[in-house]
């Protein structure tokens, strides 16, 4: 119980006690405000990475967009003309290869089909 004095001592007691109770919570709120400090930080970790994560397909799908049209392009066309024409000329032109794997496929052994 506090000293007499000309204020209530139910008043007294609870003004005591509220400054008792100051200190005592020091800790608590210390460790409150780290958890929430670290969940903070770890929120904004996630958020970034999927922000990351986001920005990395736009550009997997510009390259891919990108690699169609060049595919499309006229460069291909035109690399398509070139092996079409060095397929259709005669085996003298081309070097004797063709005929050369003619006569290899001719030569291989074939597998013999089993009859069930």
């Amino acid at each position: 119980m506090a000293y007499p004095t000309a204020v209530n001592d139910q008043i007294t007691d609870a003004v005591t006690q509220s400054s008792v109770q100051v200190p005592g919570n020091a800790a608590t709120v210390a460790m409150a405000n780290l958890y929430l400090g670290t969940s903070q930080a770890l929120v904004l970790a996630a958020h970034n990475a999927a922000i990351s994560q986001q920005n990395l397909n736009i550009v997997a799908q510009a390259v891919t967009v990108q690699g169609v049209a060049l595919l499309y392009g006229i460069g291909a066309g035109e690399a398509a003309r070139e092996v079409a024409e060095l397929l259709s000329r005669p085996a003298a032109e081309s070097g004797g290869r063709p005929a050369a794997k003619k006569k290899a496929l001719a030569k291989a052994p074939r597998k013999a089909s089993r009859k069930t």
